[in-house]
C-alpha cells in the first residue's frame, strides 16, 4: 500500500526530530512541489505556448484556473509524473540540507525508512 506524500513527509520529520508544526511544514513543502511541477510542465512546452500559458496564469492565478490549464495541456499521467519528480527532488534536497545536523541514529532510522518505501 502506497503512502500519501504528506504522510511520508511527516514521518521523515518525526525521524529527524523536527520540533515545529509538522502538518504546516508538510503542506508548505507539498505546495512548493506543486509549484515546481507546474513550472517543469510549462517549460516542457514550445516557447509560444509557454508565453501564452504564463500570461493566462498570471491574469487569473487561482487554483481552479491552474488546474484547468494543466488539464487542457497535459495528460493526467504527465501531471502526476511531474508532481512525483518535483516531490522527490524537493524531499531529497531537504534531506541533503539537514543531513549534516543529524545524529548517526537519526541518519540510520531515516535510511531504513526510505529503503522501506523504495524496497
Amino acid at each position: 500500500m502506497s503512502q500519501k506524500p504528506k504522510d511520508i513527509i511527516i514521518q521523515i520529520l518525526d525521524l529527524v526530530g523536527y520540533g515545529e508544526n509538522k502538518e504546516r511544514f508538510a503542506d508548505e513543502l507539498l505546495s512548493l512541489c506543486q509549484q515546481q511541477a507546474l513550472v517543469d510542465l510549462v517549460k516542457s512546452l514550445p516557447e509560444e505556448k509557454q508565453i501564452l500559458l504564463e500570461k493566462t496564469l498570471s491574469q487569473q492565478p487561482n487554483p481552479q484556473n491552474i488546474d484547468q490549464v494543466l488539464k487542457e495541456n497535459f495528460s493526467e499521467e504527465e501531471i502526476l509524473e511531474a508532481l512525483k519528480k518535483a516531490t522527490q527532488n524537493t524531499i531529497q534536497a531537504y534531506l541533503q540540507t539537514i543531513s549534516p545536523h543529524l545524529s548517526d541514529l537519526q541518519k540510520n532510522n531515516l535510511q531504513t525508512y526510505i529503503q522501506s518505501l523504495t524496497g
